[in-house]
């Protein structure tokens, strides 16, 4: 297991996303949950969001679509 990676999210207070909203890496192309691919927001700009995910680069390569929903 790799240690946390931060990932850059398109996004962000301009489309209505709150700290406070809880984000999940994708599998593939589908919609279903990537099992430990949960995302910790921690900081969200205008047009962007950050958050943290306990997920290898290649596996980010691999699953590069996130889900954000509100709390």
């Amino acid at each position: 297991e790799g240690g946390e990676i931060v990932i850059t999210i398109a996004g962000g207070t301009g489309s209505g996303i709150q700290k406070d909203w809880k984000g999940v890496v994708l599998r593939g192309q589908s919609d279903e949950p990537l099992p430990g691919g949960e995302v910790r927001l921690f900081r969200v700009d205008k047009g962007q969001t950050y958050g943290r995910v306990r997920l290898t680069a290649d596996q980010l390569k691999a699953n590069n679509r996130v889900k954000l929903s509100p709390p």
